[in-house]
């Protein structure tokens, strides 16, 4: 399959650049986690406030054992990589970009986000997005076929630098 898969720390960008690659790319997007919301009817906060994070995880994996689509930009939840089956299965899918961030980046994109994001508490924001990137980050680092560093670069400069990586590999976007 030809897809373009997504991954990143909550505040890389994923959902935000999966939708302006889609304009460039005329591929669909599919973000996982918007799915996801969709099929349970409730929000990502609701699941894990009534759930727990285990329940989501388990979503999350069936999900994207059901994903079937070609020509895609498939964005992925942040713990997404969390699951070995879950990495073995978007690398199955296509290629995989690692939208790397900051710490500080991330804080400040995600400061206004809290009420959101279910790991994310405002009052200790940056101490858990250490926490969180700490306990990920070789997660990100092994599962990308290629890392796209997001710091001090604005959504259309990320668009144009993921395109040219998917062109000088001879990336088939006749989707």
């Amino acid at each position: 399959m030809s897809n373009i898969v997504l991954i990143g720390m909550m505040g890389s960008g994923k959902s935000t650049l999966s939708h302006l690659l889609s304009k460039k790319t005329g591929f669909k997007v599919i973000d996982c986690d918007s799915e996801i919301e969709k099929n349970e009817g409730m929000s990502i906060a609701s699941i894990f406030d009534t759930y727990g994070e285990s329940h989501f995880r388990a979503l999350e994996k069936s999900y994207l054992e059901s994903l079937s689509c070609d020509s895609c930009i498939v964005s992925t939840g942040g713990g997404m990589i969390l699951q070995e089956e879950n990495v073995m299965a978007l690398m199955g899918i296509g290629h995989i970009f690692y939208l790397s961030g900051s710490v500080d980046t991330l804080v400040a994109r995600l400061m206004t986000q809290t009420d959101d994001r279910p790991l994310l508490d405002e009052s200790s924001l940056r101490s858990q997005i250490e926490s969180l990137l700490s306990e990920r980050e070789m997660l990100y680092l092994s599962s990308a076929d290629d890392v796209v560093e997001i710091d001090d670069k604005s959504p259309s400069e990320l668009v144009s630098e993921i395109y040219t990586i998917l062109s000088e590999i001879d990336y088939n976007f006749s989707g």
